[in-house]
């Protein structure tokens, strides 16, 4: 009986997985915190990511800051001084540059 359990265990979770991926693929927003550079729009199942107009330069920047060599730290400076944003962690940085535009 506990063997049946698991296979049905991993049967829910490979079906959770697809579909998620699948949701992330068409952009449609599959939970939790919204991540940096986009706006959550819609209502229900059917919320989408859309680019947010001001993070999303943000985000450029900091890609060519980071392709230039500069630091995480540095490039959360140029974020605060070039578009007021709030000052962010090197980690956090690190974490939205490698996210890249799939988000």
């Amino acid at each position: 009986m506990s063997a049946v359990a698991e296979n049905e265990r991993d049967r829910i979770r490979e079906r959770i997985r697809d579909v998620k991926r699948e949701r992330a693929s068409r952009r449609l927003f599959n939970g939790g915190r919204r991540p940096f550079g986009y706006d959550i729009d819609g209502e229900g199942k059917d919320r989408r990511l859309v680019p947010n107009a001001h993070e999303q330069p943000a985000l450029a920047r900091g890609r060519a800051l980071r392709d230039e060599g500069k630091t995480f730290r540095d490039i959360a400076d140029a974020w605060v001084s070039e578009f007021g944003l709030s000052k962010f962690d090197a980690k956090s940085i690190q974490r939205m540059l490698s996210r890249g535009a799939e988000s």
